[in-house]
């Protein structure tokens, strides 16, 4: 938590060349007896790397795109105390 705080502040710092958003997530699984969960949140983008903090969640990723139809793409998310690490590699056919 400490790693994802220091890096939160160096993101922010570069508030000149960055661009605030807010964002409202809402994921629900298929079967309604599930849990759902949903959240606000602000944050920066600064050319491929983002970070967005709420009131019970904070997350921090980035976006890489290496050739035209090759993008890598990874955050690391807490909402309510759990953490999560996701990566996307995606190459499209084109």
């Amino acid at each position: 938590m400490k790693n994802l705080l220091i890096l939160s502040a160096i993101l922010l710092s570069q508030a000149t060349m960055s661009a605030p958003y807010v964002e409202y997530k809402r994921s629900e699984k298929i079967n309604p007896s599930s849990p759902h969960s949903e959240y606000l949140r602000a944050g920066y983008k600064y050319k491929n790397v983002y970070a967005e903090v709420g009131k019970d969640s904070s997350e921090i990723g980035y976006k890489w795109k290496p050739l035209k139809n090759f993008i890598i793409k990874g955050k690391i998310e807490r909402v309510s105390g759990k953490d999560k690490l996701e990566t996307e590699v995606r190459y499209t056919f084109r």
